[in-house]
């Protein structure tokens, strides 16, 4: 299976704030400086500190504050950085509600060139110093704190007092959208949706629609292992989860075999497993019944099997025997 060794975010920028320039969309393109890494140097640790720390000890301006990463544990750190230096983090603020919530999100920059995203390792006590823009405009004065992501785990600094517009809260998901439909490699785009969703930068509503777009991009590359991968985020709508399941074995059948291979036989005979768990559920009950209508001529007759009740074994993925179902 094809695997990207180095991965593509597409989000080159990220993109801020800034009331007083731009109120209608709450957003506009960060300087040079915000976000880079300025140096790398030996971290003392103190008592009490956690493995991984995450803080600032001043606020130097209105407009920047020096952000640092320490690595107390016994081993490297790894940590994601864009090709032009840049460290990966984000902030966040306090809502009315007192909850926390992301105000920056990663885009691709105005010409819409996707900045490679490059593993760094933080060696063990050693601290990353960045440079990172401070929120100071706006209407709604909150706590705002950055937040550090390894892999499931979440770290987060102090916080500090600034200014930002609520509309800083909404996740631009037009932007999203536009890209997914965009003439970007599809490569980039499949990088694009695998970080919305491993990061969980999508809303609840979307996370079933932007699923299945990514695992129709990854099944049109033919990664078929990693598309049934990215099931399990259908499962929650059953109906759909047992469709997108027969599709990815289809595809995984015409890109394997021939006509004449038994395999692509017993691989549609798993599709019609699904189809008809799709029968128990409402919204996906149309669909697999035309399916299975549509298919039924394409499975094999009893009587032109030599050992009809052999299980057929199928690679291509999916290794598993299967018994096959033949027309009635």
């Amino acid at each position: 299976m094809y695997k990207i060794s180095l991965v593509f975010l597409l989000l080159g920028s990220i993109v801020f704030s800034n009331a007083q320039n731009d109120k209608a969309s709450c957003m506009m393109e960060s300087d040079f400086w915000t976000g880079k890494i300025l140096e790398k140097k030996k971290a003392e640790k103190k008592k009490g500190c956690k493995k991984i720390r995450l803080e600032f000890n001043d606020v130097f301006s209105n407009d920047f504050i020096y952000l640092n990463l320490s690595n107390y544990k016994r081993r490297k750190l790894k940590y994601q950085e864009y090709q032009n230096g840049k460290l990966i983090i984000v902030q966040e603020a306090l809502n009315k509600n007192e909850q926390w919530k992301e105000i920056e999100y990663l885009f691709l920059n105005k010409e819409g060139f996707p900045i490679k995203q490059i593993e760094k390792k933080l060696q063990r006590k050693e601290r990353l110093t960045s440079r990172q823009h401070k929120y100071s405009q706006g209407e709604f004065e909150t706590k705002i704190r950055f937040k550090f992501t390894k892999g499931k785990k979440k770290y987060y600094s102090n916080y500090y007092l600034g200014k930002i517009n609520p509309c800083q809260f909404k996740a631009p998901e037009d932007k999203d959208q536009a890209f997914i439909q965009s003439e970007h490699d599809i490569r980039y785009k499949i990088e694009f949706l695998k970080s919305k969703i491993d990061n969980k930068q999508i809303t609840s509503n979307n996370e079933i629609p932007i699923t299945r777009q990514l695992i129709s991009f990854l099944i049109r590359e033919k990664y078929f292992g990693e598309a049934y991968g990215y099931l399990e985020k259908l499962k929650n709508k059953p109906g759909t989860y047992h469709l997108t399941k027969s599709i990815i074995l289809l595809s995984s059948a015409r890109h394997c075999y021939t006509e004449e291979d038994i395999e692509k036989k017993a691989i549609l005979s798993l599709a019609f497993e699904e189809w008809e768990k799709a029968l128990k559920y409402e919204d996906s009950r149309k669909e697999a019944q035309d399916k299975i209508s549509q298919y039924a001529r394409h499975l094999p007759k009893k009587e032109d099997m030599e050992n009809p009740e052999k299980s057929i074994p199928v690679d291509c993925w999916i290794n598993k025997s299967v018994k096959l179902r033949y027309k009635e």
